[in-house]
């Protein structure tokens, strides 16, 4: 069947859900060059806050602070948003401060999400957008736009993110605390430690993950891929994702799915596949169940039309029939009945096993 209206989705849809979600934050782009080299005296500026208060870059001498150039309306920005808050009342205590400028057009906008998220820094506003005075002071074209300033004014790092970001305040603002571990490093460094060193590496990575869901859910992806890794790692990875990373996105429950297969878990890894299944067809429904053509379409053929992967249909049948529900997997084989991707072809030999048994019978 030809769908043009879904098959014109699919890709976005597909990205939206299931890739962008489990992206690492290293992969965004950087933007151009700082003001100065990292290292150097970053030039100071100064603004008004929405009620009209002085405040100037100068003001935070002492402190390590980060400059963030955001505004409501930036997707990237608020997706950032709950990492950049949790990291701000984990150092704020310390020493650490933010400076935001907003590039909102608006005052409303931004007065609204003040009043709405309680965020405690401040944010320098002029209604300008990138044609404010600090926005071309710096060149900033693109947003978000991020530079951590050292105690005495010096630049610290240039466009910081995620667990980058974390972990140059750790080390600028707490240098004695726990630091964030490389989770694009972990597994490797993991797989290779002493018994001693791998407790302090798993407590350090259960300790941070909460604040980087994306890049543990990129990682683990990759790490699952390998079928040689031994047990205590994939038992790392697995609690990584399904008790770590606080994140219910369709590609979280995909991904837990997948630790909780490797681990042994086939109830488990039936029920988050079952959950990103259900949360997928939601998820479109809501958004285009107005469509005649959606409207006409099963859960099963939606799913597979808009994810464009007959292999995570095949996963939930694998996943079913290994839990004991045939019946449920009888009725999602149709839909992967051509594919030859390993689950695919495990799931079908239950299938095929599980009637011969029933036959015979």
């Amino acid at each position: 069947m030809h769908i043009p209206s879904l098959h014109r989705l699919a890709a976005p849809l597909t990205l939206l859900l299931l890739l962008v979600a489990a992206a690492p934050a290293q992969f965004m782009p950087t933007g151009p060059k700082p003001p100065v080299p990292v290292g150097e005296k970053f030039p100071n500026f100064s603004g008004k806050t929405m009620d009209g208060k002085e405040i100037a870059l100068a003001d935070y001498h002492g402190k390590v602070t980060l400059v963030d150039f955001w505004a409501t309306w930036c997707g990237p920005c608020m997706a950032e948003m709950p990492s950049v808050r949790k990291l701000y009342e984990e150092y704020h205590p310390k020493g650490f401060e933010i400076l935001a400028v907003s590039l909102d057009y608006e005052k409303e906008d931004l007065a609204s999400y003040y009043e709405s998220s309680s965020l405690p820094w401040p944010s320098l506003f002029d209604g300008l957008g990138y044609e404010g005075p600090i926005t071309t002071k710096f060149n900033v074209n693109s947003i978000p736009r991020t530079y951590l300033i050292g105690k005495e004014g010096e630049l610290l790092a240039f466009n910081p993110r995620g667990s980058e970001l974390w972990t140059v305040v750790a080390q600028h603002v707490d240098p004695e605390g726990p630091q964030p571990p490389n989770y694009d490093t972990l597994f490797a460094r993991y797989a290779e430690a002493p018994a001693e060193e791998r407790a302090v590496l798993a407590e350090q990575a259960m300790k941070f993950a909460a604040f980087f869901p994306h890049e543990i859910f990129f990682n683990v992806q990759e790490v699952l891929k390998n079928e040689k890794l031994d047990s205590e790692t994939l038992a790392l990875a697995h609690r990584l994702v399904t008790e770590g990373a606080e994140d219910n996105s369709p590609a979280a429950l995909g991904i837990s799915a997948l630790a909780s297969w490797r681990t042994g878990n086939s109830t488990q890894a039936r029920d988050y596949q079952h959950a990103m299944f259900e949360k997928v067809v939601k998820q479109v429904r809501s958004r285009y169940g107005h469509d005649p053509e959606v409207k006409a379409l099963g859960d099963e053929e939606l799913f597979v039309i808009v994810t464009g992967d007959p292999e995570l249909i095949a996963r939930l049948a694998l996943f079913e029939a290994t839990a004991g529900n045939m019946e449920r997997a009888r009725e999602l084989l149709p839909h992967f009945v051509e594919s030859d991707n390993t689950y695919a072809v495990q799931a079908r030999e239950k299938i095929a096993a599980a009637e011969e048994k029933k036959s015979d019978g």
